[in-house]
This record gives C-alpha cells, structure tokens and sequence, in this order.
C-alpha cells in the first residue's frame, strides 16, 4: 500500500488538499515589456477536506505464559511479545492495504478512463498502455509513471513474448523482473498487489485467502512516488502535486512517530495487555489522472 500510495503526513486529524483547473496548461503570452505589466491570470484553486482515521488494536496475554516464554528464551519476554506484536500490527496493515486497494482497483474512480476485457499476454498491449497513458498525461499535465498490476495481470505480462525477450535478450539476468516490465511500459515503477487476508485457522496452518488487490486488474497513476519527474512545488518538505490519490497519515498522540506500541500491567497482575495503533487515510484526489483495465485475462 505505501509503495503504490507514499505516506504524507498531514500534521493533524483533518487535512486537506489542493484541486486546480488547467490554468497551469494553458497556451498564454508570459513575455513583459518594459515598463508594462506583466499578463495577469486567474488561478481557480481550492481544496478538499478529509479527516483521519484511527487503527488501534490491542491484544492480551497471561503473565505465566511471558514468563514461560521469558525463561526460555533468556530475554525477559521480549521474542514473545515481539510474535504478539508482528500480529496484531499485521491486523492494521490489513486494513490499510484494503483502503488502498479499493481506490487504486475501483473502476468507479477513474469514470469513462477504464477498459475491460483486454488480453495482457498480447504483444500489442504495450502499445494500448501506453496510448492511454498518454492521452491522460496530455488531459491532465501529469505524467502517469506508477502501474499497479494484480497476481493474474502479472502472470499474463510474464507471458508476452516482447517481455520474454527482454527477460532472456537484453536484461540477461541482470535487473529484476519488475524493472524490466516497467522499462517496457515506460514506467517509473511497476508494483504487484499481492497481499491477502486468511480467515482463522490452527497454529501453522493457513485460512482461506482472499486477494486484497483483484487479480485482473492493471492501474496507471499518477503518483507523488519519490521517482515521480513531475513532483510540483515543494514547501518546509512537502510536496504538492496532483495525483491519483494520497495516503494521508499524522503522528500518534500516543507516541510522537507514525506507529504507537504500548504494553501495561493492569492489577492484579494476570495478565498483560498490548496495542498497536496507526493514524491514516487513503483519498481520491485527481481522478482524471489514471486509467484502470479490468479482465486483462482475455486470451484469445
């Protein structure tokens, strides 16, 4: 989630963010004679609000099972409540990996910038992209440089001919899979959703999975990524720019940084209790700026 969305810390529970008209696109006289003004225009800016959200969730556990755990281990329970703590920060991530996914995979985001049933394994496909990225990059002034893939849409890619020659010609074993399918379809990044969440089962053993991200999908964004070229203007370490969307996060009240944990011994002394907690929020903030393919499955 946070390599597709970069975290931007809003300083507070509400935040907000800019929107813009194309002013900024437009074809307009810009030289000034001397002793005359300059060409004046109006800027139609303005701005969204959001609130943040709240993740915290806490978990609990008998004193003689940390003490077991502590004797054991020779570490004063530290390898037992970092096992209880993985998990339940595992719980929030969860979380925000589906809020992530549900904006960059929903092709109610994108209006009419969507196509379905498209074959990925196609060696035309390159072509289709990037055609579609450029139309958004000429309708938005942003350049559309993050692709978000899902497991199936991966899987098809890997089997167009075009990147197979690039995996056994060019890249001969000497940059990762995904620089190469990002360097076919001109990306600055290429990410594959691939987290999911299981629902209960014994200890070692696995649930039933069910996909975070859909598996036939493919995004095109434009993102506030740190490889991003157009990154806007950049104030006290902030960046405004356009895209797609933001993940909005602040830090916890609870501990001053983005993660609060924290563990305390009620009386009688039974037991132990732990929390987890984040702050964050993932919003839609320029639609315009993405295209999403749906069904990218359809082999002829």
């Amino acid at each position: 989630a946070e390599k597709v969305l970069p975290p931007i810390n809003a300083g507070s529970m509400n935040f907000a963010y800019g929107i813009f008209g194309n002013e900024g696109m437009r074809d307009v006289e810009t030289r000034r004679a001397p002793n005359s003004e300059p060409n004046k225009v109006n800027v139609s800016a303005g701005s969204q609000t959001g609130e943040l959200e709240e993740h915290t969730i806490e978990t609990q556990y008998d004193y003689v099972r940390l003490l077991a755990s502590s004797e054991a281990f020779k570490d004063n329970g530290d390898n037992f409540r970092v096992l209880h703590g993985t998990a339940i920060r595992q719980l929030v991530q969860i979380q925000k990996e589906k809020k992530v996914a549900d904006i960059v995979f929903s092709a109610g985001n994108y209006g009419s910038n969507t196509a379905s049933n498209v074959n990925f394994s196609s060696t035309g496909i390159r072509d289709v992209i990037l055609a579609a990225k450029d139309a958004r990059q000429q309708a938005t002034g942003k350049r559309l440089g993050k692709g978000v893939a899902g497991q199936t849409t991966h899987r098809f890619l890997l089997k167009n001919t075009d990147i197979i020659d690039l995996l056994k010609n060019r890249n001969q074993g000497n940059k990762p899979t995904y620089e190469t399918i990002a360097e076919y379809l001109e990306l600055d990044e290429y990410h594959v959703g691939s987290a999911v969440s299981q629902t209960a089962a014994a200890n070692g053993a696995a649930g039933t999975a069910t996909s975070l991200w859909t598996a036939d999908s493919f995004a095109l964004i434009a993102s506030d990524g740190s490889t991003n070229a157009d990154t806007g203007f950049s104030s006290n370490g902030t960046t405004y720019s356009q895209a797609f969307a933001k993940l909005f996060t602040m830090n916890s009240p609870l501990s001053g940084t983005r993660v609060a944990v924290r563990t305390w011994v009620p009386e009688p002394g039974l037991f132990e209790y732990m929390l987890y907690s984040e702050f964050f929020k993932p919003s839609l903030t320029f639609s315009a700026a993405g295209y999403l393919w749906t069904d990218t499955n359809q082999a002829a």
